[in-house]
């Protein structure tokens, strides 16, 4: 009701009449520049899932763009809030940091830009096949 919203998904969204359905989006060419050119990439964690960092983040994440969750504990264990993503813990909470990161580009696009170099550095492939190599022959 606040704001427009894309949803790219199978599901039915019939009880959801505001909000656009644009169907699947090809994992390997559309989702990345999806990711990219969202202003917020809403992270809405299954009920079911109570902890845990989504592969969905690390993607949106690795093709810069913003990511706005639910609060997951591991989150901030990995990536520091208001600075590499930003989390909400309630409804009113989510439209308050929608309205303000849609008003404030620039301090969106920091914090997308400080989540792609931090896993750029950090949580690329060559960095992590070294970790597994060290824990498997210490």
């Amino acid at each position: 009701n606040h704001f427009p919203i894309d949803l790219y998904t199978g599901s039915d969204t019939s009880g959801l009449p505001k909000v656009h359905n644009r169907g699947f989006a090809k994992t390997l060419t559309e989702m990345p520049i999806i990711f990219h050119e969202s202003k917020i990439n809403l992270n809405i964690t299954s009920k079911a899932i109570r902890s845990g960092i989504p592969l969905r983040v690390f993607d949106i994440m690795a093709c810069e763009g913003f990511v706005l969750s639910n609060y997951q504990p591991e989150l901030a264990e990995f990536f520091e809030a208001g600075a590499d993503f930003d989390y909400y813990s309630n409804q009113d909470e989510l439209l308050e940091k929608t309205d303000y990161y849609l008003r404030h580009t620039n301090v969106r696009k920091e914090i997308a830009h400080n989540a792609f170099e931090k896993i750029s550095t950090e949580y690329n492939y060559l960095k992590r096949f070294d970790e597994l190599l060290q824990i498997a022959f210490s």
